[in-house]
């Protein structure tokens, strides 16, 4: 029986033969990069000033919108479709390098949570074709508002 899997694009754990999800974004989405940090900054950072859950609430967001208008999901769906065989990208095929098994006992999910959520993306398979294999950075044209 297959497992699937959501896993966000900021992950270091996972990657490819060319590096972590996380290094990929940062060399190619590097607005993305800098909002994922400031989000990482608000959420884990000075625990004595803890940030109003509505601050972070809007600030994810903000850090969604910005996602859509750079044309790239936040999540990847993985598939182990035979047990300890490796999981790949479900739409590319991708192969994908995990550095921690347990790491992926968080990131379960149904098949009908994988397939709702690339439902749920506008074409999601050639979005994340480009994420894999990007011809040049991405950046944001305008404000998003």
């Amino acid at each position: 029986m297959s497992k699937y899997y959501k896993i966000p694009l900021t992950e270091r754990i996972v990657g490819t033969s060319t590096g972590s999800l996380y290094k990929t974004l940062r060399d190619n989405y590097p607005e993305l990069y800098s909002r994922e940090l400031g989000r990482m900054a608000l959420k884990y950072g000075d625990k004595k000033n803890m940030v109003d859950a509505n601050i972070i609430a809007d600030y994810n967001k903000e850090t969604s919108r910005m996602y859509e208008a750079l044309g790239m999901p936040e999540f990847i769906i993985a598939i182990e479709k035979v047990s300890g065989a490796g999981i790949e990208e479900i739409s590319t095929s991708t192969p994908l390098i995990v550095s921690s098994k347990d790491f992926l006992k968080t990131r379960v999910v149904s098949k009908e949570i994988a397939t709702s959520y690339i439902a749920s993306k506008d074409e999601y398979s050639e979005k994340i074709a480009n994420f894999f294999s990007p011809t040049k950075k991405k950046e944001l044209i305008k404000k998003v508002d």
